[in-house]
């Protein structure tokens, strides 16, 4: 990696209009913070990117040759920028706004006792639970530490540490407060094969085993079908091996996460999924395919006759005394 060296920051603030279904509350009401971030490497050459910290997301921008001239009021008008509301305009941030574009304000950390909570978690310091502090600090200091982020920079908005039933490291960077939703991207992962442990068990109407195609009679007849997609299981989609044409580190691969969303409004993403080509025999090769995790939505649907937020609330969020939440579906139907 080229180190560089922070020649400008510009910041904007905008609300996406929502283009998902939301439960129970959208996260999106409040306004979603972008940064122009204008480097010089060691070799000379002067780029752009643009990061926003609440979806941990960003995009490069090339270099500053590509970027319009800042108008006479300091303002940047940038039509490559763009979300729902229009082509974002960037400013001069503030200290208020650059408490979203640095870690911290500080750049060294000091260590606090986390503070106690409603959510039933006992508190205590990392001595009472014999932990040293100092290989803590080295790693924490390296977050907080960034002045100068890169595209690929590592943005944490969080670290907790429990031991012995008690938590004793509770830290926040980026702006993001314990109150706030994190969007976990693909760490949600986990919680949809969770989901389907939970209802094998609730219905026990099905087994990882299980014909996907046997449990989703309703998208039938499903197109470029053959013997390999007929043969696929459960299994399968939980293990990212499919063999569905759906990979999403594959920019020119039809169930990539990005084509699949930016398919017309409606667009059913299950039958979307189910009608992909087949390139290998289920259970064989592993690609990244966020379709075919999403697919598992509509067999726990399915098999449990409850909708996926209503199930997901009444026997995970429930039971695990979840606070805020949110989840966001596919669109209709």
């Amino acid at each position: 990696m080229i180190p560089a060296t922070i020649v400008g920051v510009w910041a904007a603030e905008a609300v996406p209009a929502p283009k998902r279904t939301w439960v129970p509350a959208t996260p999106l009401a409040e306004p979603a913070h972008y940064f122009l971030v204008v480097s010089k490497g060691s070799d000379g050459r002067i780029g752009a990117f643009i990061r926003n910290p609440e979806f941990n997301s960003g995009g490069a921008l090339g270099t500053l040759f590509d970027l319009p001239a800042p108008a006479p009021d300091g303002t940047l008008r940038l039509e490559r920028a763009s979300i729902d509301g229009g082509p974002l305009t960037f400013h001069r941030p503030n200290d208020a706004e650059l408490r979203w574009f640095y870690p911290r304000p500080q750049s060294t950390w000091l260590y606090r006792e986390p503070q106690r909570s409603v959510d039933g978690w006992s508190v205590g310091t990392l001595s009472t639970v014999s932990m040293r502090q100092a290989p803590l600090a080295q790693a924490i200091d390296g977050i907080v530490g960034m002045r100068a982020p890169g595209l690929r920079s590592p943005y944490i908005q969080s670290i907790s540490i429990a031991r012995h039933g008690r938590l004793v490291l509770d830290e926040y960077f980026y702006g993001f407060t314990p109150d706030m939703p994190h969007d976990t991207r693909s760490a949600a992962k986990s919680v949809a094969t969770l989901m389907v442990g939970r209802a094998i068990e609730d219905t026990r109407r099905f087994v990882p085993q299980s014909r996907v195609l046997g449990l989703l009679g309703s998208y039938l007849p499903v197109r470029n079908d053959d013997a390999r997609k007929s043969a696929m299981n459960v299994a399968d989609l939980m293990t990212m091996a499919s063999g569905l044409a759906c990979n999403d580190n594959d920019d020119s691969s039809p169930g990539n996460e990005d084509t699949m969303q930016g398919q017309p409004p409606g667009t059913n993403w299950y039958r979307y999924t189910l009608d992909l080509p087949m390139t290998s025999l289920p259970g064989t090769t592993a690609v990244y395919c966020s379709a075919g995790i999403n697919l598992l939505g509509a067999i726990v649907t399915a098999e449990t006759h409850e909708q996926i937020a209503s199930y997901f609330a009444r026997r995970f969020a429930a039971p695990m005394q979840f606070g805020r939440y949110a989840m966001w579906l596919m669109p209709p139907p």
